[in-house]
């Protein structure tokens, strides 16, 4: 059998380097989508890991609140989590399912030893947060450019959204989805287009006409201011003349706006009553304004507030020390108060007219820092 010995290596080495080209075949011919799935079931149980090492962090330092928070994230990307499961109180069953454990008693409030070191840890843990969300936020972009780059344009749509939900900030991933850095702000195309049309109503609205005669709230506080008036508005303001037209404008299309997008008609008009905007300089003033003009019976609020509002008559007053953007506060309580009377004068839903007001200041200038 000598003759055999020799051919018996070199058969099985032929087999090996066969078998070695079946594979790297199969390998070579896995499809873009299947790799697709792959790349994007890794990703997923990595970024579940993520939010479970930073919980486990927290959860050391008895920030229970955190920990929790960032567990029940990780189960949701990866719902067969077991320390996750076992650390949110869950009980694995004997089919595999996780149940609710009644036993488990799985902290939810932070315990930290002291107050001061519950603030830090909180400071600690939102840096931590954010570089874990930018890493998390790359790895998926990467992905919707390799799904980009295989003609999968769903999937790279799928991906960048994942990105960009994780980083709102992340500039390839936005530029990828058709978003457009107007102003420091992510807009859509539609949303750009939105703005340069509004941007060229309040340009077209009126500014109103000069008014010459001494008002009331001139006489009451001592103090000299520049007005002007539409049919609808009159603003009293310590910033000019120029700068009152300009908020006049803005009052004027924020109502055409709201009318228009809640679909109400104004005949007869909504508000019947001219709208009286007071804009003042300091707090003193402000405070003496509450004192002796504001409509209002009950001026408690009034006065710890930025400003005053009233509904019947409609009028808005503030001041600059407050720190509101006066552009700003003119659409947001044009809207406010628009919103009360579509509403009835007595049904104020604080919330819902906060929300309202800072959504239709946004959608007119591009931005909104007033609640």
């Amino acid at each position: 059998m000598s003759h055999l010995s020799g051919r018996v290596p070199r058969v099985l080495g032929w087999a090996v380097l066969a078998l070695s080209a079946i594979v790297l075949d199969a390998q070579e011919s896995k499809s873009p989508a299947a790799e697709f799935t792959t790349r994007r079931e890794t990703l997923l149980k990595k970024a579940a890991d993520e939010h479970y090492k930073l919980g486990k962090i927290f959860f050391d330092k008895r920030m229970f609140e955190i920990s929790h928070r960032e567990f029940t994230r990780t189960i949701r990307l990866r719902p067969d989590h077991k320390d996750a499961r076992i650390r949110l109180g869950y009980k694995q069953q004997t089919d595999g399912a996780w149940a609710r454990d009644p036993k488990a008693k799985p902290e939810k409030e932070n315990k930290p030893a002291t107050y001061q070191l519950e603030e830090e840890l909180k400071l600690t843990y939102e840096g931590k947060r954010v570089e874990m969300r930018k890493k998390v936020a790359n790895d998926w972009s990467a992905l919707g450019g390799f799904a980009e780059k295989n003609g999968l344009a769903a999937e790279a749509t799928a991906a960048w959204r994942f990105a960009i939900r994780y980083n709102p900030d992340h500039s390839e991933a936005r530029k990828k989805l058709g978003y457009l850095l107007e102003r420091e702000v992510w807009v859509t195309a539609e949303e750009s287009a939105q703005f340069k049309q509004l941007r060229s109503d309040v340009e077209k609205a009126p500014g109103g006409d000069e008014v010459k005669e001494e008002t009331e709230v001139e006489k009451t506080l001592g103090i000299k201011l520049a007005k002007r008036a539409t049919g609808r508005f009159r603003i009293q303001t310590v910033d000019g003349a120029d700068r009152g037209a300009r908020r006049l404008k803005l009052a004027e299309v924020a109502r055409a706006e709201f009318l228009k997008l809640l679909e109400i008609p104004d005949d007869p008009p909504l508000v019947a009553d001219r709208l009286e905007i007071i804009q003042l300089e300091t707090q003193k003033q402000h405070l003496e304004y509450v004192e002796k003009l504001s409509p209002n019976e009950d001026k408690s609020l009034a006065r710890q507030a930025g400003g005053d509002v009233s509904y019947q008559p409609p009028v808005t007053e503030g001041f600059k020390a407050a720190g509101n953007d006066p552009e700003e506060s003119v659409i947001h309580d044009v809207i406010h108060i628009y919103l009360v009377h579509r509403g009835g004068t007595g049904a104020v839903i604080p919330w819902l007219y906060e929300g309202m007001s800072y959504t239709f200041t946004r959608r007119i200038m591009q931005q909104a820092t007033v609640f």
